[in-house]
């Protein structure tokens, strides 16, 4: 289980940088996030709470983080991308795009902080 949460984290830590980079690229050329930034940044959201399935399931089997700091990471980027996705209609393209790739580099640092706070 520890093995497959491994991999989804790094699977996790590439989508997130990869989005950042779209959205700041979007907002580069002034340009609103498309339907596919848009999905790419909901099926990220999804992978997230498998991810918090799987470090659950671990957490309810007993296996604990080396710091509780690690449970916190594991919430913090539902609240991030949530609140971008949530507000980025309200903007401008060129803010939207920029808000959204923002959160996930924000998010895409969060990951990493978790990997110092796992086991």
């Amino acid at each position: 289980m520890l093995e497959l949460h491994r991999i989804v984290a790094n699977a996790l830590l590439l989508l997130m940088l990869l989005l950042g980079l779209w959205g700041l690229f979007m907002a580069l050329i002034n340009r609103s996030p498309g339907g596919g930034f848009r999905s790419t940044y909901v099926l990220s959201i999804g992978v997230f709470a498998l991810q918090a399935v799987i470090g659950l399931a671990m957490l309810v089997s007993g296996f604990r983080p080396r710091d509780t700091l690690h449970i916190l990471y594991g919430i913090a980027p539902f609240l991030a991308l949530g609140y971008a996705f949530g507000y980025s209609p309200r903007m401008k393209p060129r803010n939207e795009s920029l808000l959204l790739g923002v959160a996930a580099l924000f998010t895409f640092g969060l990951i990493i902080r978790a990997f110092t706070t796992g086991r």
